[in-house]
């Protein structure tokens, strides 16, 4: 019997089939984004990725990477919002935070609510960031075996099912 994958898992590798060697043309911010930005949960006005070539994409715990020969990595996270492919035909949805125009003239449309967030990081601010550079080792990750997991337990007995969820 297959395993089901996680959400964000499929995500990715359907994201990865449609975008990889593209190039991001122009982003299209709304107003929303504003308050985001002050927030913290998007970077992109102060981070210019127009003009990079889309290299691999990836999912770790509940974050999606876009990953760029610029050496950015464009960062989902929390995904408390809605990420959708429009090929060039398709009508952008009214509805969106951020718009990212690719070369083919398709369109990434991301529409967030909560704390889900866009952000543009190097792999050494991916690392070093609050949430990201902390998540763990996912699930799917060959690292994470039963040992890993094991001494995940010992480590804190108080865990909780739904807090192991939030770790990894």
């Amino acid at each position: 019997m297959a395993m089901e994958l996680p959400e964000m898992t499929r995500i990715a590798g359907q994201l990865r089939g449609e975008l990889v060697d593209k190039r991001f043309t122009e982003l299209i911010f709304t107003d929303k984004v504003n308050k985001l930005t002050e927030w913290g949960f998007i970077n992109l006005q102060q981070r210019d990725i127009t003009g990079s070539k889309i290299t691999d994409i990836r999912s770790s715990g509940h974050y999606v990477f876009i990953e760029m020969e610029s050496g950015f990595s464009l960062v989902f996270g929390d995904l408390v919002g809605k990420i959708l492919y429009h090929s060039p035909k398709e009508k952008i949805p009214s509805k969106y935070t951020i718009a990212f125009v690719l070369s083919d003239n398709s369109v990434l449309p991301f529409h967030t609510s909560l704390y889900g967030y866009a952000i543009a990081l190097t792999a050494e601010e991916i690392e070093e960031h609050t949430y990201v550079g902390h998540s763990g080792i996912s699930p799917l990750d060959k690292e994470f075996t039963y040992e890993y997991f094991e001494h995940m337990l010992a480590a804190n007995k108080k865990l909780k099912t739904k807090k192991i969820q939030s770790l990894i």
